[in-house]
């Protein structure tokens, strides 16, 4: 049974790992997406983790992703036989009662164990990034430049603009040097909760309808763009312009 599931299931028991060749996706900026393209991104669970092309990603592509599995040993088809010593020596009994030196106890034995240990293969660790707060200068602006989401609104401008060391330094959202939900970042949602970047990512409704929206930090006592301030959750993630 052991070698029937290898035999189908080679990827899942650790037995190779490569990435599917031609397997691709469309995304919003790119078309024809695929697994070393994502190789390239700085931030790659974000799409490892979703279903496109009517595929998981991750098991598309598993070295891009860092999904490969160790390989699982086959268990052993029977348990070795081993005969259990005698707790005691068999010995004659004597005729009379001689004084003899008190018998010594019987040695202790430890029982063979019947199968023997095997280390449980451990996974792969899933790597993941760190997500930090990646946020734009609402202050910056230029004689050219009007703001980090007028670059940010239109990608001729943010592969002209973003290629200039003041401007990917002062929108580092913008020119994709980064990508991370401030954690900070607190609003008061229809009900009245205060919530955060990371309530609005457990629903799919919830991103659908808080993302477009401009609200209120309760801490700043400003309104902010939702996505720009929840950008990983919201997917306003860009690509890195460069070289810097």
């Amino acid at each position: 049974m052991e070698q029937e599931v290898k035999n189908y299931c080679p990827q899942a028991c650790g037995l190779c790992c490569e990435d599917n060749a031609a397997y691709s996706f469309d995304t919003r900026y790119v078309s024809g997406a695929d697994c070393a393209w994502i190789a390239l991104r700085k931030v790659r669970k974000k799409w490892c983790d979703q279903y496109l092309n009517k595929q998981m990603v991750r098991n598309m592509c598993p070295m891009a992703c860092d999904f490969c599995k160790n390989p699982v040993t086959l268990a052993p088809t029977s348990s070795p036989s081993s005969s259990i010593p005698t707790a005691y020596p068999t010995t004659s009994e004597p005729t009379m009662s001689p004084t003899t030196p008190e018998p010594t106890m019987p040695p202790t034995t430890t029982e063979p164990s019947l199968l023997p240990t095997t280390t449980e293969p451990t996974a792969l660790p899933t790597t993941r990034e760190p997500t930090v707060a990646c946020l734009d200068d609402n202050s910056f602006e230029t004689d050219e430049i009007k703001s980090c989401k007028w670059v940010r609104n239109d990608e001729t401008r943010r592969q002209y603009y973003c290629a200039h060391s003041e401007v990917s330094e002062s929108c580092p959202l913008a020119c994709g040097n980064c990508c991370g939900d401030d954690a900070k970042f607190k609003f008061i949602n229809d009900h009245g909760d205060e919530c955060d970047c990371a309530w609005i990512a457990k629903q799919q409704i919830r991103i659908q309808k808080f993302c477009p929206r401009n609200l209120k930090d309760t801490t700043a006592l400003k309104f902010f763009n939702v996505k720009a301030r929840c950008p990983e959750t919201c997917d306003l993630c860009f690509d890195p312009v460069g070289p810097f």
